[in-house]
């Protein structure tokens, strides 16, 4: 279940002093599910995005959107009649403490 190549690409911007929003792009090959490598999952890219605000020195509010898109595909293959379906569109909101 490991794919032979990956890659992931990210970029934020500051659009204002205390706002930053973000998005990037996450590539991964197809993934063999047997040791005779003949049953796989194909390749897919899943997008994210995010945003967050400043609050003050030492706390953030972000929003992160992975899979923006909410694409089907299947992330792990496993022997000749199982593979597993990713998570469609997820949305996380966290609260960020800076010590």
């Amino acid at each position: 279940n490991t794919p032979k190549n990956s890659f992931s690409l990210w970029t934020t911007y500051d659009i204002f002093p205390k706002t930053t929003i973000g998005g990037g792009a996450f590539y991964v090959d197809k993934v063999y599910g047997d040791v005779g490598n003949t049953v796989y999952v194909p390749d897919y890219w899943r997008y994210d995005a995010m945003a967050s605000y400043k609050l003050s020195k030492n706390v953030d509010f972000q929003l992160n959107v992975q899979n923006v898109f909410d694409k089907k595909y299947f992330d792990k293959a496993y022997a000749a009649h199982y593979a597993s379906q990713a998570a469609g569109r997820t949305i996380l909101f966290s609260t960020n403490f800076h010590f």
